[in-house]
């Protein structure tokens, strides 16, 4: 599929005498922009991560250090990575402060974090705060935009 697309899933079920479950679940699911698709500030790197979005995540520490992504639809955000070593970022929307996210945690694991606002093209915009809690690096790990 392509970033920014959403796909309708179903799943239906056949047991092994062949009888269809009529009580099909389904849901949709919209692709993420890849952290690569972002206009990055030149403090970020990338980094091969077998366990992110299309393997791979942005790493910044640097306070200031920028990411934007301008993208079509009315919810927006990111896929940041939470885990011990991480820091706190600023998300902007359109120039406007929506959230301001700590990322420390005592595990690693992937979240997204969306701000719905009117259909159209929106600018969002990761910023490191080059601070943190947890006893953590401050280091920021973006896996990825999102935009339906």
């Amino acid at each position: 599929g392509k970033p920014g697309r959403t796909y309708s899933v179903a799943v239906a079920a056949i047991d092994n005498a062949g009888h269809l479950n009529v009580n099909v679940a389904d849901t949709d699911v919209t692709l993420p922009f890849d952290d690569k698709a972002n206009q990055l500030s030149k403090a970020w790197s990338h980094k091969t991560n077998g366990k992110a979005y299309a393997s791979t995540v942005s790493v910044a520490s640097k306070k200031g250090t920028l990411a934007k992504l301008t993208v079509q639809g009315t919810v927006v955000g990111i896929l940041v990575d939470y885990g011990p070593k991480n820091g706190i970022l600023q998300l902007k929307v359109d120039g406007k402060v929506v959230k301001t996210i700590d990322t420390g945690g005592t595990t690693r694991w992937a979240v997204p974090v969306t701000v719905t606002r009117k259909a159209g093209k929106h600018v969002v915009t990761v910023t490191v705060l080059g601070t943190h809690k947890h006893g953590s690096t401050a280091q920021v790990l973006l896996d990825g935009f999102i935009a339906h």
